[in-house]
């Protein structure tokens, strides 16, 4: 005979219980004039779907100084890690976006960010749907391209200021990007002709 399902409903039991009977002591601790912070506890709604909340509860009181009532707010923690994750994140694009003419490198985002190296990777392909080196050539290319249509600056020197160590590199990057190389955009623009790439 198979237990498993009474042993599953069992746990949700407990669980449901203990949240219970947690919740009853924070409440009487705030009622008493306690605040509470960061209390972790375990909910369960009617469906039996548990999740893991954070808690942080304070007393309110009337104009005597008594309690009257207590209030708080209560946040999911795997939503919590969403946010982080992504102000993570954006703490590493935010990073590229105003030192990519540096050396750049996978070790150096991941502790700009507070992530690990994986982690990082994992958010860019995630989020942006694109590798944290893909995403820096990118910043590189699109600064490139305004300093092609808005500088006199020679192609090698944009190359160059933009972060690009390697001229080669530069040239085949940016044709892989917009479909066609830098001294072409620029002729276009001598010439007045209209200028489409892709992007």
């Amino acid at each position: 005979m198979d237990h498993s399902n009474k042993v599953e409903n069992i746990n949700h039991i407990k669980m449901k219980g203990m949240g219970h009977l947690i919740g009853q002591t924070v409440e009487q601790k705030v009622l008493a004039g306690e605040t509470i912070d960061k209390h972790i506890e375990i909910i369960t709604d009617d469906g039996n779907i548990s999740a893991w909340f954070n808690d942080s509860k304070r007393s309110l009181f009337n104009d005597y100084g008594s309690i009257v009532r207590t209030y708080g707010i209560t946040r999911r923690l795997d939503k919590a890690q969403e946010g982080t994750l992504k102000d993570a994140l954006d703490k590493a694009v935010d990073y590229v976006r105003k030192h990519y003419h540096e050396e750049l490198n996978l070790e150096q985002l991941a502790k700009v960010s507070g992530l690990s190296k994986s982690t990082l990777e994992r958010q860019f392909a995630q989020d942006l749907k694109t590798t944290p080196f893909q995403f820096v050539n990118n910043v590189r290319l699109e600064n490139a391209l305004r300093l092609l249509v808005n500088s006199p600056l020679s192609i090698a020197k944009i190359g160059a200021r933009v972060g690009f160590s390697d001229h080669g590199h530069f040239l085949i990057s940016f044709k892989a990007r917009y479909g066609e190389f830098p001294g072409g955009v620029r002729q276009k623009q001598k010439e007045g002709e209209a200028i489409y790439l892709a992007v």
